[in-house]
């Protein structure tokens, strides 16, 4: 499990690290500054899929501003649905972060990764705990949810917790689709689950080969929801997106097209609202 310790460790690791504009490997040149936290998470032990500084919004708990710690994430923008940067809270007013624009490719890269003043900017507007110690409380502003009495072991967050026969399927999907056995394909949407579906998003922009999970996505919503002409391809495309952004509107989740824990834990449920 990742520790703050090791978050930072490998967060100063990349120090001096070029900026590139969509970038998460070196062998692209840089990050911009959701590869950046992206590769440091991964290093340290942390399961997460390739998203947006947007994406990343739905990762751990909300904390209070003035209540941030070291490892923790901070999100930058005009609103909370409007986030633009991210970078990891280093302690003592500093955040290591990777600084560029849209601009900045792989021939003209930019600052990149390096140790900042978090009051540099004057747009903090999250920040979120991913590292937990003892009980956790995850929490999901479109439904709700909120977990004090949730994390009871492997059941994680109780709100959340199901047993079906679609769980299941989707832990066969997911498994194929990340290239990994990370979950137990037990039919039980406990913890690991949770955390696997909170950190492993499908959208549009996703960069790892999840033709098997895409495939599940599709054929959930054709055939559990009754969302025509959808083929069981391997592709995301708009219409897709449109599906999952009506899936969403219609359950009261912010429809923003990406699939995480709280449209997940809906697709797996069966209700129809």
């Amino acid at each position: 499990m990742a520790t703050a310790k090791t978050i930072l460790a490998n967060a100063k690791r990349y120090l001096g690290m070029p900026y590139v504009w969509g970038g998460d490997s070196k062998a692209e040149g840089g990050f911009d500054c959701s590869g950046y936290v992206y590769n440091v998470l991964r290093d340290s032990g942390y399961p997460i899929g390739r998203s947006t500084s947007q994406g990343y919004s739905s990762l751990g708990r909300k904390v209070a501003r003035d209540q941030k710690k070291q490892g923790d994430l901070l999100y930058f923008g005009s609103s909370t649905s409007k986030i633009t940067h991210i970078a990891i809270y280093a302690g003592n007013g500093k955040m290591y972060e990777s600084i560029g624009s849209s601009k900045n490719k792989k021939r003209n890269p930019g600052k990149g990764v390096t140790l900042s003043a978090v009051a540099r900017r004057s747009d903090l507007v999250l920040v979120k705990r991913i590292i937990t110690t003892g009980t956790s409380q995850s929490t999901d502003t479109a439904s709700g949810k909120t977990g004090n009495s949730a994390d009871t072991g492997w059941r994680g967050n109780t709100a959340y917790y199901m047993e079906n026969a679609a769980v299941k399927e989707w832990q066969a999907a997911m498994n194929k689709g990340f290239d990994t056995k990370e979950l137990s394909v037990d039919g039980k949407f406990g913890r690991g689950s949770q955390n696997f579906a909170r950190n492993h998003l499908l959208w549009r922009g996703q960069k790892h080969n999840c033709i098997t999970a895409i495939q599940w996505l599709r054929k959930t919503l054709h055939d559990k929801y009754g969302f025509s002409k959808l083929s069981e391809t391997g592709a995301w495309d708009s219409y897709l997106g449109t599906c999952v952004g009506v899936f969403q509107k219609n359950r009261g989740l912010k429809a923003d097209q990406i699939v995480g824990l709280e449209t997940t834990w809906w697709l797996l449920n069966g209700k129809k609202r």
